[in-house]
Parts: C-alpha cells; sequence; structure tokens
C-alpha cells in the first residue's frame, strides 16, 4: 500500500465509490477513486481511509465517462444477511447509487464495470487485500 492518510475523498467535486459487503456480519469494504486516479479503501473496521497507489489519470477518467451508460438499470434492493455489490457515483452535490446482490444479478452493465474496474484497483495495488 502506498501510505496510510486521513485524506477523505468524499469531500472532493467528484468520485465513484465501489464496494461489497453484508451477510451475517456485516462486513464491507469500499473503494473510492478520484477522476484524478487516486485511489483509497475502507473497511468497517478502518477508522480512516486509506490511500492506495494511484492509477494513471487518463485511465481513471475513462472510468468516469463511462458512468451514465452504467447507471440505466436500479439494481436490486439489497435484502438482509445478502452480501451486494454498490457502485456510488458522485458528482457535484448529486449522489447517484446502484446496488445489487449476486450471484443473482439484475444490473449486468454495473456488474461488469465493478469487477472490470476492482481488477484494474488491484493490478496497482497487489498488495491489497482483497
Amino acid at each position: 500500500m502506498a501510505s496510510c492518510t486521513v485524506t477523505d475523498p468524499t469531500k472532493t467535486q467528484r468520485w465513484l465509490m465501489i464496494g461489497e459487503g453484508g451477510g451475517i456480519t456485516g462486513a464491507y469494504t469500499h473503494f473510492y477513486m478520484l477522476p484524478s486516479g487516486k485511489i483509497y479503501r475502507r473497511e468497517q473496521s478502518d477508522s480512516m481511509y486509506i490511500q492506495l497507489n494511484p492509477m494513471p489519470g487518463r485511465i481513471a477518467r475513462g472510468y468516469f465517462r463511462d458512468l451514465p451508460d452504467v447507471f440505466t438499470n436500479p439494481g436490486d434492493k439489497p435484502m438482509p444477511d445478502n452480501i451486494h455489490k454498490t457502485l456510488v457515483w458522485y458528482k457535484k452535490g448529486h449522489k447517484r447509487t446502484i446496488t445489487w446482490m449476486y450471484p443473482n444479478n439484475r444490473s449486468e452493465k454495473a456488474d461488469e464495470f465493478y469487477n472490470f474496474l476492482l481488477r484494474e484497483m488491484y493490478e496497482y495495488n497487489p498488495t491489497a487485500t482483497r
């Protein structure tokens, strides 16, 4: 991992969060990405955001350009004790959220986007926990 920091990525004008969690324990892991390529991780036991190695800004901005197409399906309502995935897109005061359970997936575009972005984040952070 790159460093520990108290920087809060949710205080910026634009960010994207991908995360999964739920189940019986309610445990979760969230990854936040900024258009600059900065990446942060936060889990239920963390008291701060952990800054990870960034990806190139041009790659990150490509993901942000794809977001309007990803948010075309409303997804599923999370059910208690079920593990679910979430995408949150924040842009200048407006937050859009899509949540779906897996393996039954009503949000194919969101799931494909989520999986591709998560793989890319781990490429830049191979020692980060999964």
